[in-house]
């Protein structure tokens, strides 16, 4: 998905924090996609194609199929939650069609990918040195709306990639990591479960905020080419 930088880029990002905050906090989540009530759209402005969205009934449940066409847009659940109290990530997905070959994730040709889970870290102003509290206090004047703290992304990419967390080539605030790879077997849903705690500590160096959200996303603007695939359900909660 292509990035802009500064003015536009803040914009959306305020807007994403809006909408996600419009809900109170919770304890967790548990998403099984029966409809779509608690999710608003992420659109990117100079992005004119968006992706496309929609609850379907498959082999007896419900799922959210996400399918993009030279397009980028995503959907963000309402609400946050307590990453210390839930930190336990699981989802279930499924690719079904995608490109045959893309440039490497790591690149901005390559920031392409069929399925993604965004965790999305709200800024807390309390935390935050002197000269990161003044950059977002601008950014607050201008567009109402604190820009996001941070992101880890989870993404499912046709080319694969080494592994291990590398930053999105469009902001160091983006930590990536490919969790699937190629297209999935018919009807196989892949489950993934991560640590948010574990996984921003490897990712960031550092401990996260304590307020998140998730986003799901299916895009493919940069290389062009289309892509279909479905989310199962998303779920956040405490350790064992």
């Amino acid at each position: 998905m292509k990035r802009y930088p500064g003015p536009i880029l803040l914009a959306a990002l305020a807007a994403f924090v809006a909408a996600a905050a419009a809900a109170a906090q919770g304890s967790g989540l548990s998403e099984d996609f029966a409809d779509l009530s608690v999710w608003e759209p992420l659109d990117f402005p100079k992005i004119p194609r968006k992706s496309a969205y929609r609850v379907v009934e498959a082999e007896g449940r419900t799922l959210l199929e996400a399918r993009s066409d030279a397009s980028a847009s995503g959907l963000v659940r309402t609400g946050t939650f307590d990453v210390y109290e839930t930190p336990i990530l699981e989802f279930s997905w499924r690719l079904e069609s995608g490109p045959a070959s893309a440039p490497s994730p790591r690149t901005k040709a390559g920031d392409d990918y069929p399925l993604r889970v965004y965790v999305i870290f709200e800024y807390d102003p309390k935390s935050a040195p002197l000269g990161v509290r003044m950059m977002y206090e601008t950014a607050r004047i201008l567009y109402k709306e604190y820009p996001p703290h941070s992101s880890l992304n989870y993404a499912w990419s046709v080319p694969g990639d080494p592994g291990g967390w590398f930053r999105s080539p469009y902001t160091e605030r983006s930590a990536m990591r490919v969790v699937d790879a190629g297209l999935a077997a018919p009807g196989e849903y892949r489950i993934r479960t991560r640590d948010l705690l574990e996984d921003y500590r490897a990712a960031f160096g550092a401990d996260p905020p304590r307020k998140a959200t998730i986003a799901v996303m299916a895009d493919s603007d940069n290389a062009g080419g289309t892509s279909l695939g479905y989310f199962d359900f998303v779920r956040v909660s405490a350790r064992p």
